[in-house]
């Protein structure tokens, strides 16, 4: 396939599972997840067991809910909000005035379309 969205649910599955297998196995690996179940004298977490585990960890962050942001959004947010003197500042700032000896855009114009 050349797009995600010319694939079927069933093709899409499988490297959707391929990325979770990965995350699991860095989650067990590098996390310590697998420690917390060989010290409790399990054979091998199962991957119910290790996203429980996972979830019980992010859960004593105590993150809010919606503290996680969008950085585009916020960037948008706040150039929505700018003041009309904060608009005029920033085009002072990155305006250009030709030379004067320089044809004005119109003229350029009617110079493209004539000849």
């Amino acid at each position: 396939m050349e797009r995600v969205g010319d694939m079927t649910r069933e093709e899409l599955k499988a490297p959707v599972s391929e990325v979770i297998e990965e995350k699991l196995e860095h989650a067990i690996g590098e996390n310590g997840v697998a420690r917390n179940f060989l010290d409790a004298g399990l054979e091998g977490p199962d991957r119910s067991e290790v996203l429980q585990s996972i979830r019980r960890s992010s859960q004593k962050i105590s993150r809010p809910h919606n503290s996680w942001t969008n950085p585009v959004m916020e960037e948008r947010e706040a150039h929505r909000k700018r003041s009309w003197v904060e608009i005029c500042a920033q085009v002072d700032r990155i305006g250009w005035t030709p030379p004067p000896d320089v044809q004005s855009p119109l003229k350029l114009l009617r110079e493209d379309r004539d000849g």
